[in-house]
């Protein structure tokens, strides 16, 4: 597994391994990470996004995917503008042939993601064609939190479940520090016990 995270040399790239070593015994694997990779892997905790799987399965296009993930990483944000060349990259299609033709682009690609985005999700997604003359540019992105999804957890529950969560974050390196110093045999007779 390697990872892009810096771009020098002659190429333009170096690639890092994310793992100095990986183990696999009776069911356990280990990992052991690059110390270069661990500054990003414990800045993650703050730049993560969760979806809800009832939601998401419900796509029948991976660019409702693409779109829904874009929206929900840029909380806090009710639009954005968008070149068109930056919406294709967006969805990798930037060398679809077809794609490149502004109607084909929107009926086949971001009308059908606007439309299960709003169909199954919690968002309200609309856009703005932008336009130099007759051309189509770019695109304005809207959304906004419809009211229309019900939760399948009261608020209390969802307050007990992120108060469990922060614990459980809070802790993790002394839950690691712990089932370190055990040996499988006693890992596995506490799993056991339990």
């Amino acid at each position: 597994m390697f990872l892009n995270i810096n771009m020098r040399n002659s190429n333009g790239k170096i690639y890092w391994n994310i793992f100095l070593g990986m183990e696999y015994e009776r069911g356990l694997f280990k990992f052991e990470w690059s110390p270069k990779f661990l500054p990003h892997i414990l800045n993650l905790k703050e730049k993560y996004i969760t979806n809800n799987l009832t939601i998401t399965s419900k796509f029948k296009s991976s660019f409702t995917w693409t779109l829904y993930d874009f929206m929900k990483g840029h909380y806090g944000y009710w639009h954005k503008e968008m070149s068109k060349v930056d919406l294709l990259k967006l969805f990798s299609v930037e060398g679809v042939s077809s794609y490149k033709d502004s109607a084909q682009f929107k009926r086949g690609v971001l009308d059908v993601a606007i439309r299960e985005i709003n169909q199954y999700t919690e968002l309200e997604a609309w856009y703005v064609e932008k336009k130099k003359g007759r051309a189509i540019v770019g695109f304005d992105l809207h959304w906004s939190v419809a009211s229309k999804q019900e939760t399948a957890a009261t608020e209390n529950q969802l307050k007990e479940i992120t108060t469990i969560i922060d614990a459980v974050e809070a802790d993790m390196w002394n839950y690691l520090e712990e089932l370190g110093e055990m040996d499988l045999e006693k890992l596995h007779l506490m799993n056991i016990i339990q």
